[in-house]
Parts: C-alpha cells; structure tokens; sequence
C-alpha cells in the first residue's frame, strides 16, 4: 500500500482501469543530474535534476501546465501526485509546485498547495494528533468557488523502475537496487544509446540474444504501458474518493522508454516498433529525435474500461482510438479511423 502524505494509503489495490474526465496525463521528468555538465551543473536545490532542468521544470508549469488548468473546469482539482522510485520524477513535480504557487499569489481564482506546505501541515498535525489529508480537504472546502491545486508526487508502484524487477532489482547482498541483466545488457550492445535501445525493446518485445547464446526476456512494452496507465487510473481514483464533488484532474512523472511504450498505447491500442514510429509522429527521424524528451507530455488522457476507447493529446495532435476500429496503418497525418483531430 501506498503512503498518502505520510499516512495509510487510499489506493485500492484492485484493478482499475478507468479516467473518463480530461485534462490528466503524463510528464517524463527533466534533465536528470546525470546529464549534468560543467555548463549545466546539478542543482543546489534538486540534487537529482541540473539548473537546466529545473529552469525548463518551471517553464513547463508555467506554460503547459497552467494551460491545463486554465481550461479545466471551474472549481477542478489538480493533483500533481505520481512520480517513480526515482527522485529526479518527484523533483520535477516539486519544482511545478513551487512555480505555479508562484503564479497563484497574484491571482484570487486559484490556491496551490505545494509539497513544502503539506509537509509543514503534516508536521503541525502530528503534534496535534490530526492528519494531513482532513487538512487539506479542509482547505479545498474553504475555497469552493477556486481552482485547487495539490503538489504532492507519491510513489506510485506501477511507474516505478523496481516494480515487478522492471529495470532494476534488489541485490540480495547489498540490499540495494541494481540494473536487471537486461537493462545492463542492451544498454551495453547499444554503448548507453538510450534512443537505439527503445527501438531494439520495441522491435523485439523484450527480447535480446546475446552473444553467448542465451535470450533474456525483458518488461514487455505493451506490460508497461497498461501498468502505467492503471497507475494513474488509481491515481484518479483516490483524488476523486478525495473530492468527490470537483472536477478532477492528475499528472504523473515517469521515464523515457516506460512513456515511449505508454503513449503508443493509448494511441494504437498496441505496442510495437511500427506503432510507435507512427504514434512519434517522425517517421523519417533518426531514434534520437522520435523518443520522449525531458518534460515532455502525453497529455488529456481519458479511458473507457468498458468500450477500450482512449485519447491522448501528443505533440500536437489529439488522438481518439477505438478498438473496434481498423488496425493502424501509414500515417496519422489527417483523418484515420482511429483517429480524430
């Protein structure tokens, strides 16, 4: 179970595959601090993000994501609220906390509630023996007629590098996380090419051969995708449980690769290497320029249990499929019975 502000978790652990309101989706995080160089350093204040990527995290907050709010209902509720085992997916979403709560202190139609706040509730709470989550409903309560938003990225299990040994695994003997066999091993056919590995997993379905003989099987992309996409829906669904009477609307931060396979997804009703050449929308790019970059969106997702309908808003296009349809072919370019723009 998962912890919600420090406390007993909301999330159920059945299946649960449903988010019928727009406006909610996904962010790959920015710049990790791994790419971090002598003109881009790691930040002071994020130190699993660079200055570079902080900067674009708060442009991103103060375009996109504002943007998403601004044309969501009245009185919806934001919740920036999933991010991975990784810190640098949690530290983008604190950094759009921080920006937007900048942009509500000139506004009266708008309150931000950013991980620092909570964290100072949650304190101040513990010594008075309340819980934060009565807080911060008491908050959304007092402010009917505002737009809300709550900055507090929780650690969703189906977004996280470890979940089911995904990327890494824990080592019996030191007790901490280490790359998968697979992961290390494509990264090492591919000398760390981040973008020709995605095509090689795509391609293959997990699968690599080595040169000893042996296959490793990998996550399988169309696994991934659908354990994203349930995560969020879990996501929705204890914000919703929250405020039951609002709009509601969540952003969860995840990765490269995890997000290649999850937009196409949504978008193709399948996973595979052609799916996403078509989903990329760049079919003559090289593997570097299809991936999805830092900060980059997969936005106003909205899914159907019952019909298997899905849309997604992807660089610049807004995609509806319905399984029922034709199976994808050419191009996404104009109309397609799968999708509409």
């Amino acid at each position: 179970m998962a912890k919600i502000f420090g406390e007993g978790s909301g999330l159920t652990e059945e299946p649960i595959n449903d988010i019928p309101e727009g406006g909610s989706g996904f962010h790959r995080h920015d710049r990790p601090a791994r790419s971090a160089s002598e003109a881009d350093p790691v930040s002071t204040d994020y130190n699993d993000l660079t200055s570079a990527g902080v900067e674009h995290a708060r442009e991103v907050a103060k375009g996109e994501i504002l943007e998403t709010i601004e044309k969501a209902p009245s009185r919806a509720l934001m919740f920036i609220g999933g991010k991975s085992d990784q810190s640098r997916s949690g530290q983008t979403g604190e950094v759009w906390g921080e920006a937007l709560s900048e942009v509500a202190n000139g506004r009266e139609d708008l309150v931000v509630l950013t991980k620092k706040h909570i964290d100072e509730m949650r304190s101040e709470g513990k010594e008075k023996g309340g819980k934060v989550i009565s807080s911060v409903q008491e908050i959304i309560r007092a402010n009917p007629d505002k737009k809300v938003v709550v900055d507090y990225p929780l650690f969703i299990k189906q977004f996280g590098y470890g979940f089911e040994d995904r990327w890494t695994k824990k080592d019996e003997t030191t007790g901490k996380a280490k790359k998968t066999e697979y992961f290390s091993e494509i990264l090492k056919k591919y000398n760390n090419d981040h973008a020709a590995c995605i095509a090689d997993w795509l391609k293959n379905d997990g699968k690599l051969a080595l040169d000893d003989g042996r296959v490793l099987q990998g996550p399988r992309p169309e696994d991934v995708a659908k354990e994203y996409v349930e995560g969020l829906s879990r996501l929705y669904q204890f914000a919703k449980d929250m405020v039951p009477d609002r709009p509601v609307l969540v952003q969860g931060i995840g990765h490269q690769w995890d997000l290649d396979a999850v937009v196409t997804f949504l978008a193709t009703g399948s996973v595979n290497y052609d799916n996403w050449v078509l989903t990329m929308g760049r079919p003559e790019a090289d593997p570097k320029e299809q991936v999805i970059g830092e900060g980059e969106s997969v936005g106003n997702v909205m899914i159907n249990p019952v019909t298997g309908e899905s849309t997604v808003d992807y660089r610049d296009r807004q995609i509806y499929f319905h399984p029922s349809k034709a199976p994808l072919n050419g191009t996404l370019k104009g109309k397609h019975p799968n999708q509409h723009f």
